[in-house]
């Protein structure tokens, strides 16, 4: 998975500490020192595109996944939605939300888009 595209808008005062970081765990820390982030401010909204590819189960051929990423801090909050297909066949849509303290996920399968495309595709 690789990003194809990053955007964000930094917030207005609040800066990243060592402080704030008492108490993670140390990967968490050290990462965290590693990308430089400790005296930049927070950011108040990231966007940002993925694409690459999963395995729907062990031993399966990968299906490229494309998504994008909405995420906001003040208040906590993201969208993710994705989309994965075959060559260009979409396969199935996904979208996972957290909003206003609540979490949700819908996933829908594409499957009357391939059937359509493999029964040209086969004639």
């Amino acid at each position: 998975m690789h990003f194809v595209h990053t955007l964000h808008k930094r917030g207005q005062g609040t800066f990243i500490t060592e402080e704030m970081m008492a108490g993670l765990p140390e990967p968490i820390t050290r990462y965290l020192r590693f990308t430089g982030v400790v005296g930049t401010s927070i950011p108040r909204t990231v966007h940002f595109h993925q694409a690459g590819s999963m395995r729907l189960s062990r031993g399966a051929d990968p299906v490229d996944l494309e998504a994008e990423h909405w995420y906001t801090t003040s208040p906590p909050g993201f969208v993710w939605d994705g989309l994965l297909k075959r060559s260009f066949v979409p396969l199935a849509r996904a979208r996972d939300r957290y909003s206003e303290g609540r979490g949700s996920m819908y996933v829908r399968a594409e499957v009357e888009t391939a059937r359509a495309f493999t029964s040209r595709w086969n004639s």
